[in-house]
């Protein structure tokens, strides 16, 4: 019996595994649309000082080929929109460069604005750093998603000597729709737990029908067996 429910055990807690791991896959978080939240820090000596300006923009990413590349909008708190473009490359989900226009004319040429490659560093947080270059402004910057609907991207911005005049923080949550969970999603691990249950009710019962008595505990007294009944004479 003991047994039965140690397997039991196992199997449930591999399927309670299973069902919460996900592989990570830059392209599909990326996919949708986004809030973010952008903020501006300028240096003053050794510091770098909040800025007033706080901005609310929206990106929204789709596919609109067959291919591996994202197409993009971003939008500013006035509504203005400039296009860019995500490519992956096609061996690898958390390897590719993000690409913008050298103007707002769309069919201005590309170039490279940023490349990625994606590791995991600590707790599930990936996380991509390197150079970038956005018309005339150049620097470093550092990327991390902490989850699959969250994006941290700073942008340290270098003048000509490559001091870091100005940090740029964009925060962004991505909007999700509200979808109905499916059947398995919201039944699933109870009807697995009502089957375990069920399975261990049979082996109980069953152990019950057999009608073998309990051993005796160690050191007990021996039950004295009850006495024949004698017959009366008449």
């Amino acid at each position: 019996m003991n047994k039965i429910v140690l397997i039991l055990f196992l199997v449930v807690s591999a399927l309670c595994v299973v069902s919460c791991q996900t592989s990570f896959n830059a392209r599909d978080i990326f996919l949708g649309d986004w809030e973010i939240e952008y903020s501006r820090y300028t240096t003053q000596g050794d510091l770098f000082v909040p800025d007033s300006l706080l901005e609310n923009w929206k990106w929204r990413i789709t596919n609109q080929n067959e291919t591996t590349t994202l197409v993009g909008d971003f939008f500013d708190d006035k509504g203005e929109s400039i296009p860019f473009w995500i490519e992956f490359d096609e061996s690898s989900p958390t390897v590719g460069r993000f690409l913008c226009a050298l103007d707002d004319d769309p069919e201005a040429e590309e170039y490279t604005f940023m490349s990625f490659d994606f590791a995991n560093y600590s707790n599930g947080v990936y996380y991509s750093q390197g150079p970038f270059r956005f018309r005339k402004h150049t620097g470093s910057y550092q990327m991390s998603l902490p989850s699959p609907v969250q994006l941290l991207i700073t942008y340290n911005i270098k003048d000509e000597q490559g001091r870091i005049i100005q940090n740029e923080v964009l925060s962004g949550r991505k909007i999700l729709e509200k979808k109905d969970p499916g059947f398995l999603s919201k039944y699933g691990m109870p009807m697995v737990m009502l089957g375990v249950f069920l399975v261990m009710q049979f082996f109980k019962n069953r152990g019950d029908l057999t009608g073998a008595a309990p051993a005796p505990a160690a050191g007990a007294a021996p039950v004295a067996a009850a006495p024949a009944a004698t017959k009366k004479n008449n």
